[in-house]
């Protein structure tokens, strides 16, 4: 029987944690993958790491420039020939059972395109959690929180190749928020579930830049876009537009207390543009308490 699942990893000088990442996979319960890992331009032992592994299940792509984890996973989609596609992060870890749950979960409801996880976060050892990380289980659910949260944790997932590549892949515009942009079309046209277990672990150090800037500006753009389709309801706008601002405010005092004068200025008019009443009256709130503290 042909091999139904690829397990897509890319890597970008992920030599200090990607030991963990690729043992966790080769360990799984569930042993007939396959082990794509794309190594994305890196300059570090990344490489040489990978091919320290003798298991006859992993592959190793290597692109001689950066060109960012969203293309490298677009590269690896298209490598990838299996049914089943299932991402891992370089930097995390799977729980040993983790693809044998999903797979077990798939094969017992064939409606579903996209199986993810709960997880947890760690800083160096996986076996000590720092915290719980729930998702919404049922796909009614995970639609309804879909446009004011990421709703499937994407290191989790695993992803019918064909579903994923019939909606486009990953758009490569996105270089932080590509989960998310991914499903809100895959999820349109597909059914999804979380598992209600912790089976990917996700590591938490200071190489991770989720919440720059740019970050920022990407996830502004998702929700004009959200916003010009008419997806979002009433309650929906005013849930993402008021984390969209008080996620720029609090930006925009950090960069205020470190002399960034025209990054935290920056934040302070994305802001106002998301949603000037409701940035009038956070800031209020905060001087008023800076009032008080300092009184």
């Amino acid at each position: 029987m042909k091999c139904p699942l690829t397990v897509l990893m890319t890597v970008h000088n992920g030599g200090p944690y990607l030991r963990t990442g690729i043992e966790s996979i080769l360990a799984q319960t569930f042993r007939d993958f396959h082990f794509l890992i794309v190594d994305d331009g890196s300059t570090d032992d990344s490489r040489e790491i990978v091919r320290s592994y003798k298991d006859k299940r992993l592959e190793l792509v290597c692109l001689e420039r950066n060109v960012g984890q969203t293309a490298a996973l677009n590269i690896g989609l298209k490598q990838a020939s299996t049914l089943w596609v299932a991402r891992m992060d370089a930097d995390d870890y799977s729980a040993p059972t983790r693809l044998e749950q999903q797979m077990q979960v798939l094969e017992a409801d064939r409606s579903l395109s996209c199986v993810g996880t709960f997880g947890w976060e760690f800083r160096d050892d996986p076996k000590i959690a720092t915290g719980i990380l729930p998702r919404p289980e049922r796909d009614e659910d995970i639609k309804r929180t879909l446009p004011h949260t990421c709703p499937i944790i994407h290191g989790s997932i695993i992803v019918s190749r064909k579903a994923l590549q019939d909606v486009g892949g990953y758009n490569e515009r996105y270089r932080y928020l590509a989960d998310w942009e991914m499903y809100e079309r895959l999820l349109t046209e597909h059914r999804a579930a979380n598992i209600p277990k912790a089976l990917i672990g996700i590591r938490l150090h200071a190489n991770q830049n989720s919440f720059t800037s740019e970050a920022m500006d990407e996830f502004i753009n998702l929700y004009r876009r959200r916003l010009a389709r008419g997806m979002l309801s009433r309650e929906d706008q005013f849930i993402v537009q008021s984390a969209l601002t008080q996620r720029l405010i609090n930006m925009g005092y950090s960069y205020l207390a470190t002399g960034k004068h025209l990054t935290a200025l920056g934040c302070f008019v994305k802001a106002g543009r998301i949603a000037p009443r409701l940035l009038f009256k956070k800031s209020l709130h905060k001087c008023m308490k800076l009032v008080a503290k300092a009184s």
